[in-house]
């Protein structure tokens, strides 16, 4: 609790049994990981070595970490033996050695894809109005599918996935228009003119920046304050540079017409004022 990742070569992310061990090497790793087993061992709890996994993210390719060797790698821990990962399921989220949104975004796809299937025939059925199949949509698709979508950082492509496929689903709530006797898909202008509500790409980016004015409000000793307002001081390698979330949240702020959004989301109601206006808002 007394700092972060940056300034110290190990760190504890723990909910209920769910615990994370981060370390700058693996003996921090190592050493972190025998207290834990120590302390879990007073109190008659053992480290279920098939659910615990081992990543490693680091920019340089070793051959622990390449595509090749990576699903028979082991990494050996005192009596425990366990699988080397190059991602792994934190707290319902996705989390990549290279640290990748597209994967959490392709999963959460793939969990909101299950959810659709599984009310199938209620979107097909005559007997519910559209209005109903609406708010199935709405209250038990889209929280799977925008879970944990306020940190992250996405890319165009990303946009266009998330926005194809709540079309898909619309499309079969609203159903075909009929034309000259022919019936037809509805246009994606169509489709969003029937939906009057924020469609998916916006409620992201809503989202990320209610979070963001959340996290200016907390206090300077909350590990996520110091995360968001730390500094790495490293070289930067060779190639396009990664986008970053302050960039994204930046770029949503100054859409809506906040140029300094930091300062202005210290007014909670103010900026949830703003953040309410920007709804019905042509604002992308």
């Amino acid at each position: 609790m007394r700092g972060v990742i940056f300034n110290k070569s190990t760190q504890l992310l723990a909910y209920a049994d769910d615990i994370d061990i981060m370390g700058r090497n693996p003996r921090v790793v190592q050493e972190a990981f025998i207290h834990i087993e120590q302390a879990a061992r007073n109190l008659g709890l053992q480290i279920n070595e098939g659910k615990t996994k081992y990543m490693v993210a680091s920019s340089a390719t070793t051959p622990a970490t390449s595509t090749e060797s990576i699903s028979q790698a082991r990494f050996s821990m005192g009596n425990y033996n366990f699988e080397v990962v190059d991602s792994f399921v934190y707290l319902g989220s996705t989390i990549s050695a290279n640290n990748n949104i597209s994967t959490e975004v392709r999963a959460r796809l793939l969990k909101a894809n299950r959810a659709y299937f599984g009310l199938s025939r209620a979107f097909r059925s005559r007997n519910l109005s559209i209005q109903t199949k609406l708010l199935l949509y709405r209250t038990l698709i889209l929280p799977v599918l925008t879970y944990s979508s306020e940190t992250w950082v996405l890319s165009k492509q990303n946009y266009e996935l998330l926005a194809a496929f709540e079309r898909r689903i619309l499309r079969r709530i609203f159903g075909p228009v009929c034309e000259g006797g022919r019936f037809r898909s509805l246009y994606n202008q169509e489709v969003y003119e029937r939906y009057r509500e924020v469609n998916v790409v916006k409620e992201i980016r809503l989202n990320r920046l209610r979070w963001a004015g959340h996290l200016v409000r907390k206090d300077e000793d909350d590990p996520a304050w110091k995360v968001f307002r730390g500094r790495l001081y490293a070289t930067r390698r060779r190639g396009r540079p990664g986008l970053r979330w302050t960039d994204g949240v930046d770029q949503d702020a100054s859409s809506i017409g906040v140029r300094n959004w930091r300062t202005v989301a210290h007014d909670r109601l103010q900026f949830r004022r703003l953040l309410s206006q920007a709804k019905t808002s042509k604002w992308l």
